[in-house]
């Protein structure tokens, strides 16, 4: 028996909603896999790349400024520039502290008036001191040339300065920070005088145990320097009670034999603290007195104990390096190195090239034409609108995701139409109520036809007003286009002044206004006549409406429009 037509439409019809929900679900699943790749990628992959290449080129950036400053303190040529740069770039890959961090520390010593090799000479020492203090590298550059400089040392006594001044802090109670200001109100005059930098810096130490610190032990021992120098009349006349002769503080050339002389002559000769305070005044008094409770041989010990301290600052720095974050630091310095030679290995150089066009192009860009630069502005406004023509597309790509259910819908329609059909046929000339039964299926599922119909009339009325959203947006950019550019070209070219192009662009505009109407009127009508559902011509009034208020708000006018 042949199949009845039909049922082969219907089965087509069944197969076609089954294949189209199932692809749609394979699309909605492969934009999601999709979707979730690509952030896993961005924030796995793009994202920490994009980073480094940052911070790649910044590290390498400041290392080349803090380079260029070195250059300009020191004066030095090329050859020696480069050799500086290998000598802070080693430093870095091999000791806790940053090249960039090296470069710093050899400012502070071009700005002490090191110069190129000196600085170069200086750099393990001062490296040594930072570590055993455990602060900036370029801070203790600064503290160590502040006290050479003054004790007119070398820079190849750097490892010297830097294993006398840890020894010192690690012995008294005193730190690096509170030795280095105190050294810098003493320096200048205990160098003049002749007191030896191991002296000056055992005497800080002690008159910091009697907690006389910084600047306060500073100041101390420089007035008292002074005024064993250049005694005041009352001074004198102590010493001449307490029968110091001059000659057994001061040599011949008029420099201070040695602070623990000084101290070992006021405890023999029984100095009490009145006679320490009318020789060195009340701003050295209560200090000198401090060590001579001390003792001269305190003094005489903590001396020697620090001239014997060869090799400190590097055992502590070396101490200090121990365990977890002096490795974290040893790596850090490492990274920095591989950022270095990943930027010398032509990144840096291509992004100063780019940089340097990008900025004449920049300052071209500025003396061009203000037409010109009003077209740029005007495209870069057009390219702001992309943003929302995206989002209308976004919304029409919803609206066909949404057809797949409905169409899955009319498929199930179908199906059952199908089953009443079969059930209609095979039941005439059964009872009567079979008849009936068969009959309500029917009205049954014309009424499930309705429904999914009426989905799918909602979802083309939504992308049809998208599309003449869309199309409206597009006019209005041209019709901006072309208020600015046509007059121009119109009357240049043919003669046309701006009332004739105002004039004929409004016939246009009322022509197209028409002709867009014109068409959501045609598709209206085609679309009752299809379709006998009361809510399709309703939706397409509403769309009417919608684009006459679209229209009216375009082209500035009140037109009434409607079927």
């Amino acid at each position: 028996m042949p199949v009845p037509p039909i049922n082969i439409v219907i089965s087509g019809i069944d197969k076609f909603s089954r294949n189209f929900g199932a692809a749609s679900k394979s699309i909605t699943r492969f934009g999601k896999s999709a979707e979730r790749v690509g952030r896993s990628m961005t924030m796995g992959l793009t994202v920490p790349l994009a980073i480094m290449g940052a911070s790649t080129l910044k590290t390498a950036a400041d290392f080349e400024t803090s380079m260029n400053r070195v250059q300009n303190l020191t004066k030095a040529t090329e050859a020696q520039m480069s050799q500086m740069s290998r000598t802070a770039r080693e430093l870095g890959a091999t000791t806790q502290f940053t090249a960039s961090e090296a470069a710093g520390a050899m400012g502070f010593l071009g700005m002490a008036g090191f110069e190129a090799n000196k600085i170069i000479g200086a750099m393990p020492g001062t490296l040594q001191l930072a570590a055993a203090a455990q602060m900036d590298l370029a801070q203790a550059a600064d503290i160590a040339s502040n006290i050479m400089t003054p004790f007119n040392m070398k820079a190849e006594e750097m490892v010297r300065v830097s294993d006398v001044l840890t020894e010192t802090f690690q012995s008294t109670n005193t730190s690096m920070e509170q030795l280095a200001e105190a050294m810098v109100y003493v320096a200048p005059i205990a160098s003049s005088a002749g007191v030896a930098f191991e002296e000056t810096s055992a005497a800080i130490g002690l008159l910091g145990n009697a907690g006389i610190q910084a600047s306060m032990a500073g100041t101390t021992l420089r007035k008292a320097i002074s005024s064993i120098i250049k005694p005041t009349s009352e001074a004198k006349k102590v010493f001449q009670k307490l029968n110091i002769p001059k000659n057994q503080l001061i040599d011949a050339e008029g420099n201070v034999r040695s602070l623990a002389t000084v101290i070992e002559a006021l405890e023999k000769s029984g100095a009490s603290t009145a006679d320490i305070m009318a020789i060195f005044g009340q701003r050295a008094g209560p200090g000198m007195a401090a060590l001579l409770t001390q003792g001269s041989k305190a003094l005489k010990d903590m001396t020697e104990q620090v001239e014997d301290s060869s090799g400190a600052a590097k055992k502590a720095a070396d101490v200090n390096m121990k365990g977890l974050n002096g490795q974290l630091k040893k790596l850090r310095s490492a990274f920095e190195e591989l950022q270095l030679a990943i930027a010398d290995s032509g990144l840096l150089e291509w992004a100063t090239r780019f940089v340097g066009k990008l900025t004449v192009m920049v300052r071209k860009l500025s003396q061009l034409n203000p037409t010109i630069l009003k077209m740029a502005t005007i495209f870069g406004m057009v390219l702001a609108a992309i943003g929302p023509i995206l989002i209308i597309v976004g919304k029409i790509a919803i609206a066909i995701g949404a057809i797949g259910p409905v169409v899955a819908k009319l498929g199930v329609a179908f199906g059952a139409i199908k089953v009443a059909v079969i059930a209609v046929a095979s039941a005439i000339g059964v009872l009567g109520a079979l008849i009936i039964a068969a009959v309500g299926i029917w009205a049954y599922n014309i009424y499930q036809i309705k429904q999914g119909w009426s989905e799918v009339v909602s979802v083309f009325t939504d992308w049809n007003h998208a599309l003449e959203t869309a199309k409206i947006m597009i006019a209005d950019i041209g019709y901006s286009l072309g208020r600015l550019v046509l007059p121009k070209f119109l009357e240049k070219k043919f003669g046309l002044d701006q009332e004739s192009v105002e004039g004929r662009r409004y016939e246009k505009r009322m022509a197209n206004r028409d002709k867009i109407l014109a068409d959501m009127r045609s598709r209206d009508s085609k679309v009752s006549a299809t379709m006998s559902f009361d809510n399709v011509p309703r939706g397409a009034r509403i769309i009417e409406r919608k684009g006459v208020d679209d229209i009216n708000m375009q082209y500035g006018m009140n037109f009434a429009g409607g079927l």
